[in-house]
């Protein structure tokens, strides 16, 4: 079952800025498990990776623009036709809504997506783990017009299990 919180920090350790650097190892594992998921919903034998961005920024501590673009640039095979996607996986949700995003990350999304006139997808995993979500939405950018998104407005681009598992 999908946890949803009020407080994520609540259960945090009292020594917890010892904890903050093995939090944020651990949520970087989680979103590249997500993303590996993700490219691998788009069998090689239909869809190519044309671009996959590598948060080189998490290595380097210098700004690469790049890593702002959304996570992937697919194109099927059949048809040439290529979208972009930004895959975010989350444990739970604060109050049925999922913060997906900050403003600022938004806006360059939007406007990446203005520039390039190519489709980009948010691709939610919430609940069970990164490499197995309990539930998946694939979300046009034009319908994620805010940070925090609430499961009711979401459930349209609820994706069946049967084809993410």
């Amino acid at each position: 079952m999908i946890k949803d919180i009020n407080n994520e920090f609540a259960n945090m350790p009292r020594n917890y800025e010892k904890t903050i650097p093995s939090m944020e190892k651990d949520n970087i594992k989680k979103g590249d498990d997500f993303e590996e998921y993700v490219a691998n919903l788009y069998p090689e034998s239909d869809y190519t990776i044309v671009e996959w961005t590598t948060d080189t920024v998490r290595k380097h501590k210098r700004y690469v623009e790049a890593d702002t673009r959304p996570d992937l640039l697919i194109r099927h095979k059949l048809s040439g036709e290529q979208f972009y996607v930004e895959c975010k996986y989350r444990s739970y949700t604060i109050d049925n809504k999922i913060i997906w995003t900050n403003a600022e990350q938004l806006k360059r999304y939007q406007e990446f997506s203005k520039e390039k006139e190519e489709p980009v997808f948010i691709i939610i995993g919430l609940g069970g783990s990164p490499k197995r979500p309990e539930s998946l939405f694939c979300i046009p950018l034009e319908d994620a017009k805010y940070t925090e998104l609430y499961l009711n407005d979401i459930n349209q681009f609820r994706r069946n299990r049967e084809y993410f598992n």
